[in-house]
């Protein structure tokens, strides 16, 4: 083997080990950083009550993929003390996906309460309510997502649009027709969209105004 090959093996391999050896220190200081996390959350866990909800929320925030997604299970686990943790923060842009996430795989348990932050001051909270609604089908919620066609803000219009529009029937229909004429074009596009799926574009007949029953 020549000379410079000799040479250029031993510099080689020494630069690997330099880089390799940074990345493993980091990879430990992940993992511990997890282990650290995910025992807090356990701890608060071992607390219960909506203050341990309150603070397992905080760790939806986390910058880890894998510490968020157990906060959220956890969460989870909580059951209907999150629920109210969980509702306040559908209106915060960095966490409200996983807590819309959580309040769904709460289930039923979650519904009343989420059915009542139709009335939340905010808007954002309004519509990621309905979101959940839709995604639980919560038809016994028809008479609150029908009101919430009429809100002040139309993303919140447009989301009941959609919600209205999975129950299906004649009512949902005519509801839905109600806003083809709104003088928003966001609510004027998602209700014509919404027509050519719920009804092919048809027009609802007369007689029926309720989407299911109460």
């Amino acid at each position: 083997m020549p000379r410079s090959i000799k040479v250029v093996i031993p510099m080689v391999l020494s630069l690997v080990l330099a880089i390799a050896a940074p990345a493993s220190r980091a990879e430990d200081r992940r993992e511990e950083a997890w282990r650290e996390k995910t025992e807090a959350i356990d701890t608060l866990f071992d607390l219960g009550g909506e203050a341990a909800a309150a603070g397992i929320v905080f760790y939806l925030k986390d910058r880890e993929l894998a510490v968020r997604s157990y906060a959220m299970r956890r969460l989870v686990d909580l059951g209907p003390v999150a629920v109210d943790s969980l509702i306040a923060a559908l209106g915060n842009e960095e966490v409200r996906w996983l807590a819309s996430g959580a309040l769904i795989n709460i289930g039923n348990e979650s519904l009343r309460k989420t059915v009542l932050a139709l009335k939340h001051a905010d808007p954002v909270v309004r519509r990621n309510a309905l979101f959940i609604l839709r995604q639980l089908d919560a038809r016994a919620a028809a008479p609150s997502i029908q009101a919430a066609l009429s809100d002040s803000d139309p993303s919140v219009q447009v989301q009941a649009i959609h919600t209205v529009a999975q129950f299906g029937g004649e009512g949902a229909l005519r509801l839905v027709m109600g806003k083809v004429d709104s003088s928003d074009p966001q609510v004027r596009r998602a209700a014509e969209e919404a027509l050519r799926k719920v009804g092919g574009g048809r027009r609802p007949s007369g007689g029926i105004t309720e989407v299911c029953p109460p």
